[in-house]
């Protein structure tokens, strides 16, 4: 028992003190609109047979507009379809070694193809992409590295808040950093003249925000009695809705509102954030190098605080 605890404490550790600091959202070259606007992007995906894959492709389809076009390939199709210039997205996994564990990060990564790996009969790997950008992903447990060639674009489980509808706010918040030249949004981050209009408003919050994970490694979730614990003496409104019904929120846009994220796993820790569902902009955000995969009373203390002051 004390070997296993203390197995995963390393990891603990090595997830938030190895990995180097990074956003949730990161440019990685230069000059990226520059080098995309004329080419086509394709959304990579082992099948187009999984949960959701019509609302996935289509949420790429209406918000990513950065490029000429978007349609979708298979990675079986991936070597018949690489083409210079053009860009590619596929969710991929990046571990981290120390001497006795290892850290799994998901990302949606953005690439385009070396011209290595252009070549005739040459066999593709991620180490023939250039990475452009990343949008890093909420993880909900650890896979078995053998699963890893198998993930398909909704992360097959494994990941945490993580739909067609964040999926949506991820892709404009991407596509704002490129037009506006930036190199990330910022860790910490927070819009007075919104945080104002959230004192009377209601605050929605998905289901996976209230995941959890014990000291062994083993997922949960808050009880009921547990999350109204943490929302205790806040200062606004909040509700709870499913991933499901949030994911739809988003995606029908009937009126703006502002959704409380929770992402855990990250190679900067934990990020609680605000965002506004309509447009995608962090109106608040937080990120903490922490030893807690959960989200705790005290991160909606600072949110309260942060509200109360403006």
């Amino acid at each position: 028992m004390q070997t296993l605890k203390k197995s995963f404490l390393v990891s603990l550790i090595l997830t938030c003190f190895v990995a180097k600091v990074n956003a949730q959202i990161l440019i990685l070259e230069k000059d990226v609109l520059d080098k995309i606007k004329n080419s086509n992007t394709h959304i990579v995906v082992s099948s187009n047979n999984f949960p959701d894959a019509d609302k996935y492709f289509d949420v790429f389809k209406k918000y990513w507009t950065v490029t000429q076009s978007v349609d979708v390939i298979t990675t079986e199709e991936l070597p018949d379809k690489l083409i210079a210039g053009d860009t590619y997205f596929s969710l991929e996994t990046k571990i981290l070694k120390s001497d006795m564990n290892s850290a799994m990060f998901f990302y949606l990564n953005l690439w385009t193809p070396r011209d290595k790996a252009l070549k005739r009969n040459k066999r593709f790997s991620v180490y023939d992409e250039l990475s452009l950008a990343h949008i890093q992903i909420s993880t909900h447990g650890k896979p078995h590295e053998h699963l890893i060639p198998q993930f398909n674009l909704d992360g097959n489980g494994y990941t945490n808040n993580w739909n067609p509808g964040t999926l949506k706010n991820f892709l404009q918040q991407l596509t704002a950093l490129l037009r506006t030249g930036k190199k990330f949004l910022g860790n910490d981050i927070t819009d007075k003249e919104q945080l104002k209009l959230l004192k009377g408003l209601t605050i929605y919050c998905p289901e996976d925000d209230f995941n959890t994970m014990n000291a062994f490694g083993k997922s949960d979730k808050y009880t009921d009695q547990e999350i109204s614990k943490l929302f205790d003496g806040c200062s606004f409104s909040y509700k709870i809705l499913s991933n499901e019904e949030l994911q739809d929120k988003i995606l029908e846009d009937k009126e703006p509102f502002y959704y409380l994220l929770y992402l855990r796993g990250l190679e900067d820790g934990k990020m609680i954030a605000v965002v506004n569902s309509r447009t995608g902009q962090l109106v608040y955000s937080t990120t903490e190098r922490s030893f807690s995969h959960n989200i705790k009373s005290g991160d909606i203390k600072d949110l309260s605080k942060a509200i109360n002051k403006n």
